[in-house]
């Protein structure tokens, strides 16, 4: 790798010109093209300016002609400017004619701008389309080759950045983990409190900390215990508690979280899942509880929750033969007592079923 790179910086800097510089190159070489062409041109210039019928010696016999009536005041004037601008013409066809001769052709010049310009063309296909997008390729071999030469050295300053950086994160996760210790008793008492609320009041949480290798969360592996019932020992909540449990505690631990969070709206999908009676309506409680801050959104089938609702939406499904379609609809008072008594009889409306969906919503 290290002929290789040397090869390649050796092939650029072989070629070290400037983009405006290979602009002046190009331009010379299309000179040195039509040089010909040129030559044609500016012959023809000289005969037309200064042969016997050319323009200055055709303008100067003119003078001569108006000289003679100089005398005459009104045509004095004329003569001067007239000979003013003749002397001008007789400069600038000097100078077009020096500059002609500066550009005499060149064959070995012809050659070697062809030739390095090839040069330089082959180097754009390979390293860039420019001379400076080549001069950044070239920094980067540079780079390079200084990393192969001195990768002894290299490898021990990107092991000094690990270890400076493995330090610093340390002492950040022992920061974090204290924090952690601090917060998790009060984490673990509020908690409780929230699971009194959700009738889980014999349910004790613990948050356990086990030291793990240092990974981006830090040097601690965090599991929540749970005991659901007095007596029972600590195990992984989601090996220990029954679907309902583990509902109304992932409630609670949100309840609390939710609190610390710039979250403005939180969606709970059938959370109440598992649950009935009064434990549904602690859950809907909750939820109630949550929304004096924050915008929730609840999928429930439960009429004990969905009756605590501000608003309530009905989502239903349709089949046809040839598509499923989904439409949400808000429901008004008579429609919404219609709904809640579906969620506690079934599609067969009872009297009864409606008197209690007007008890729940208080209608």
């Amino acid at each position: 790798q290290l002929d290789f790179l040397e090869s390649q910086l050796d092939e650029i800097d072989k070629v070290e010109y400037t983009d405006d510089e290979v602009e002046e190159l190009e331009k010379e070489l299309k000179m040195l093209q039509n040089f010909e062409k040129m030559s044609e041109d500016i012959q023809n210039f000289d005969r037309l300016m200064n042969s016997s019928k050319g323009a200055l010696p055709l303008i100067k016999e003119s003078l001569n002609a108006l000289e003679s009536v100089t005398e005459i005041e009104a045509f004095q004037k004329s003569y001067d400017n007239i000979y003013n601008q003749y002397y001008l013409l007789i400069d600038e066809y000097e100078n077009v004619m020096d500059t002609y001769r500066e550009f005499q052709f060149d064959q070995y010049r012809f050659n070697e701008i062809q030739e390095t310009l090839y040069m330089i063309n082959r180097l754009k296909r390979k390293y860039g389309f420019t001379m400076e997008r080549i001069k950044e390729y070239r920094n980067g071999i540079v780079e390079k080759i200084e990393k192969i030469s001195h990768r002894e050295e290299y490898i021990h300053d990107l092991q000094k950045q690990v270890s400076e950086s493995k330090d610093a994160a340390l002492l950040l996760a022992n920061q974090m983990h204290n924090i952690r210790l601090k917060n998790a008793n009060h984490f673990e008492k509020l908690i409780q409190n929230e699971f009194r609320d959700l009738y889980l009041d014999k349910a004790i949480l613990k948050v356990n900390f086990d030291r793990v290798e240092l990974c981006k969360n830090g040097i601690d592996k965090i599991q929540f215990l749970v005991s659901i019932n007095k007596g029972q020992d600590l195990s992984l909540l989601n090996e220990s508690a029954s679907g309902g449990e583990i509902s109304r505690i992932m409630l609670a631990i949100k309840t609390i979280i939710l609190a610390y969070s710039s979250i403005e709206t939180i969606i709970f999908d059938e959370v109440d899942t598992g649950v009935s009676g009064k434990v549904a309506s602690s859950i809907g409680d909750k939820m109630l509880q949550l929304a004096q801050n924050k915008q929730v959104i609840c999928i429930t089938h439960l009429p004990q929750v969905a009756c605590l609702a501000d608003h309530h939406y009905c989502i239903e499904k349709m089949i046809t033969d040839h598509e499923t379609t989904t439409t949400v609809h808000i429901l008004n008072n008579d429609s919404r007592i219609e709904e809640i008594a579906k969620m506690l009889s079934g599609e067969k409306l009872t009297p009864e079923a409606i008197e209690n969906a007007k008890k729940l919503l208080n209608v």
